[in-house]
């Protein structure tokens, strides 16, 4: 345990050594079993993008619930996976994965919602201790997003649809694509007017503020020895549905579907009825479970526009997954479970409440790369993106490799088709997350999101003159944020320190360096008109070619884009432009003819944009950009 201790980052200009070699044992053949069209998927799909048509197959790995936790404002879906040899992959590779596309649709059409992904294993098949297959197995991919407001007397339930999809991106523009392997799912889900990190929804009514959010009421393990055989389930009004881990979350996540308009006995401005799920796991598949904690959701009566299929949420409980799981080359899986009770928390299993039920599953705990030691912090996340994806050892770049993607919406650190390149980190802060040579510390306040407080939910930590702050568990810092970090361009070294409480603080345990490479240069442009055929350059008629030259350059390079405004009153392409991933050297010449265009006034814009990882975040809207605008007059002969 760390209660009591502190912790600092400390961070340093890396030391450049020399790669060492490495070596992993062969990956053995694929299971005989395993369809060809599985087994060869990227080769059919190279030879033939179309190879599959539009049908289809969800044989392998479905989406069996789809809901929303009004606490983060995340969207959660619950994926099975059924078969050994259908993934191409064992337990220690990174890829082939499984991709979820979230859209929403609050009445007027679907909105994109970014991406999730969870890493897909060939795991042979296996009975727990009470002899019962181990399969299916559960994964949840979850992604935020800032609903729609909502006050309380007219609550907003916008339906969710999730599109899943197995070593293929789904399409980011048609949310009724339809995938090789996968499938899809659509859900009612209420909304609230909170966002990841922040602030719980409050709805003022008859002159008081109501708080409507998840609580976390108690996550100390207990052992308790349980019955296997639960009693028969009383799910008139809600029941609970789907039991996975969130491996970015470090949570178990359950799902719970609310089916009658009414029947809570409390109105949607009150905070006076609670769906309660207790979580319990079978962590070293003896039939020993250890309870886990309870955490609590609000629930109320709906006038109206309650839908038929009832309305799914979340609950979410962080636990230190990390410390319970294998070596890559290893697989573990365990029995999890979870009980709903209405208004109180529930019984021990095999009892079960006067409302409420009891599912069990078996989870795959996520393997850890290199030498586990529980008492060595770690850090888990650099800018938004996983450490495994990213090249932060001494002989690596500092960058994320390829195919990286961000862990709160999925979308790749290479923005653009193939997500094959290097990017570097920019921007004003790096968000750091963790489980469980002489630098300098991180001494920058600290803003931490604490659901334990629904009042006062965020707490900022200032450092102490060490530099240390207080070590918070994961019912205080659910999103274990370590702290935000300013560094200037240059290749860095960061690692996390355990210190004692006392000053002067005793260092007891501390990470390896991870190695970042920052850039915060933005591209280089440079746009000019030349004119022709001796006309001046700003003032030409129509029939004439406009000419000029041009610049694009950044050794973090994205695309660029040449471009008439406005739009659709010139009928002719731009010449003389290659690749637009390809930087374009000074001052390379292009061209656009005008014949039978409209005359007016044009602006020739050229846009850059760079692949940095700026604020850590996976909107492309905060790369690295810059723009040049030239203009010119086109009159009639």
């Amino acid at each position: 345990m760390l209660h009591g201790r502190f912790w600092r980052l400390i961070f340093g200009v890396a030391a450049i050594a020399a790669a060492a070699a490495s070596s992993t044992s062969p990956v053995p053949s694929l299971d005989d079993g395993a369809p060809f069209e599985r087994t060869h998927f990227r080769t059919l799909l190279t030879g033939n993008p179309n190879h599959f048509g539009n049908s289809p197959q969800s044989g392998q790995q479905p989406i069996t619930i789809l809901a929303n936790n009004t606490n983060t404002n995340s969207s959660v879906a619950l994926v099975t996976t059924r078969t050994l040899g259908a993934f191409q992959q064992q337990s220690r590779s990174n890829f082939p994965q499984a991709s979820q596309a979230f859209w929403v649709n609050y009445g007027s059409g679907w909105i994109s919602l970014g991406f999730a992904t969870v890493n897909t294993h060939d795991i042979p098949d296996s009975t727990d201790c009470n002899g019962t297959s181990t399969k299916p197995l559960y994964y949840t991919l979850s992604i935020k997003f800032d609903s729609e407001h909502e006050i309380c007397t007219k609550p907003v339930l916008p339906k969710i649809r999730a599109i899943l999809s197995w070593d293929q991106e789904p399409s980011a523009t048609d949310p009724y694509w339809s995938p090789v392997w996968g499938n899809s799912m659509e859900e009612y889900v209420q909304s609230l007017a909170s966002h990841l990190g922040g602030c719980h929804d409050t709805s003022i009514a008859d002159g008081r503020a109501f708080s409507t959010k998840q609580t976390v009421l108690s996550a100390s393990p207990i052992e308790d020895a349980l019955p296997s055989d639960p009693q028969p389930q009383k799910t008139d009004w809600e029941e609970l549905t789907c039991l996975g881990p969130d491996r970015g979350l470090s949570s178990l996540v359950a799902t719970v579907r609310i089916k009658q308009e009414i029947g809570y006995s409390a109105s949607p401005c009150s905070d006076q009825a609670f769906e309660f799920v207790s979580f319990w796991a079978d962590w070293y598949d003896n039939c020993q479970w250890t309870f886990l904690g309870t955490a609590k959701f609000n629930v109320h009566d709906f006038s109206s526009d309650f839908p038929s299929t009832g309305l799914v949420y979340t609950v979410i409980l962080p636990v230190n997954l990390l410390n319970l799981s294998a070596p890559c080359n290893e697989t573990r899986i365990v029995n999890v479970r979870a009980s709903l009770a209405f208004n109180s928390i529930p019984p021990v299993p095999p009892a079960v409440a006067s409302r409420g039920n009891i599912i069990q599953t078996h989870v795959h705990l996520q393997p850890y790369k290199g030498v586990k030691n529980p008492k060595t912090p770690i850090i888990g996340r650099i800018g938004g993106i996983n450490v495994d994806q990213i090249e932060t050892s001494d002989a690596g770049s500092g960058m994320t490799i390829p195919n990286a993607q961000f862990f709160e919406d999925g979308s790749f650190a290479d923005p653009s088709l193939p997500h094959s390149r290097n990017c570097p980190f920019g921007g004003k802060n790096h968000y750091l997350w963790a489980r469980g040579y002489p630098g300098m510390p991180v001494a920058n306040p600290t803003d931490v999101l604490n659901p334990a407080d629904p009042a006062h939910p965020h707490h900022t930590y200032d450092p102490d003159s060490e530099g240390c702050f207080p070590y918070l568990d994961s019912t205080k810092n659910p999103l274990s944020t370590l702290g935000f970090w300013y560094p200037p361009d240059g290749v860095w070294q960061i690692r996390l320190e355990m210190v004692t409480p006392d000053l002067p603080h005793s260092l007891e345990a501390y990470s390896p360096w991870y190695k970042v490479l920052v850039n915060n240069q933005r591209p280089k442009v440079g746009l000019e008109l030349t004119g022709t055929g001796g006309q001046v350059c700003g003032d030409l008629t129509i029939g004439a070619t406009v000419s000029g030259t041009f610049y694009a350059i950044s050794p973090y390079f994205d695309r660029y884009s040449l471009g008439l405004e406005p739009p659709g009153l010139n009928p002719n392409p731009f010449t003389g432009l290659g690749d637009p991933l390809t930087p374009v050297s000074p001052w390379s010449t292009w061209g656009l003819a005008t014949s039978g265009a409209v005359p007016c006034g044009y602006v020739v814009a050229l846009s850059v944009w760079d692949r940095t990882v700026v604020d850590s975040v996976g909107d492309y809207g905060k790369r690295f950009y810059l723009n040049k605008r030239k203009g010119f007059c086109l009159r009639k002969p």
